[in-house]
């Protein structure tokens, strides 16, 4: 992986050679900053950016039926969905439908069509992982944030669900919460006139995090990904988890965490508690 590109990993790759993804490999990191691929072929040109949203559309597979793309794409062992967006500030009564509706679009339905083209193949194989960047907003509902939520709920559900349907063959799939990192999204929150007259006390928490220098440094939600990456959690497939767990500290608590149930979307009822 070009170190000017994701210096984080390179370091981090570096420090544990061990952690290194097995071989043949094929990474995508969907934004604006990093559309890499390992193998080369026509899916590192498939995806087309259409700013400022940072919607990647996958032309070559939104027309098709599932199954029918996979020799159009080289092997392909993990695949990162890192598209998002977060515009459509305001409430039901006040946001304009179609906007709310993209949001979910970008945030959901790019991740499905992502995953729809590159499992194929690895069904043929018997490997592969996914990593779906979720979000905690999709743990919880904030007033003038419902289609980031919504949409962040059901990409956590859509991993849950993908691992399930994929265990057989050897897939495994994770939803994670990058943390509170500095990015173009959380700079928008910071800055944008929109978000301080529809969601001003959003704004001044971005603020406060910025001044205090509370926000997530890169480097830890790229661990994070590299851990599950690598294979150390493979075995609680399906669930999520953020940059700010200590994965190792998790996992030799795996057996409690499957038993119960834990990280994962469940409602809890008032005769469990």
């Amino acid at each position: 992986m070009r170190a000017d590109l994701c210096s984080p990993l390179s370091h981090y790759l570096k420090e544990n050679p061990n952690d290194k993804p097995s071989q043949p490999i094929f990474q995508i990191f969907i934004s604006r900053r990093l559309i890499n691929a390992h193998c080369g072929g026509p899916f590192d040109t498939a995806f087309k950016s259409t700013k400022p949203f940072d919607y990647i559309a996958y032309h070559p597979i939104r027309s098709r039926s599932p199954g029918t793309h996979s020799h159009r794409i080289c092997a392909i062992d993990l695949l990162v969905n890192n598209a998002g967006v977060l515009r459509a500030i305001g409430r039901v009564t006040d946001i304009d439908a179609d906007d709310w509706w993209r949001e979910v679009e970008i945030n959901l339905r790019g991740s499905f069509l992502c995953s729809q083209a590159v499992l194929p193949g690895m069904i043929t194989r018997k490997r592969g992982r996914i990593i779906n960047v979720a979000s905690g907003g999709g743990l919880s509902a904030f007033d003038c944030f419902s289609a980031y939520s919504t949409s962040k709920t059901a990409l956590i559900r859509l991993s849950e669900s993908l691992a399930i349907e994929n265990k057989e063959y050897g897939i495994v799939v994770f939803a994670i919460h990058p943390g509170n990192v500095r990015t173009s999204m959380s700079e928008y929150l910071h800055d944008s006139e929109v978000v301080g007259q529809r969601a001003p006390w959003m704004q001044q928490t971005w603020r406060q995090r910025f001044a205090e220098a509370t926000d997530t440094p890169i480097e830890r939600s790229v661990t994070l990904v590299l851990q599950l990456a690598a294979g150390h959690a493979d075995g609680l497939s399906g669930r999520y988890f953020d940059a700010e767990d200590n994965l190792t500290e998790l996992l030799a608590h795996a057996d409690e965490i499957q038993s119960k149930d834990l990280y994962t979307l469940r409602l809890q009822e008032l005769s469990e508690i």
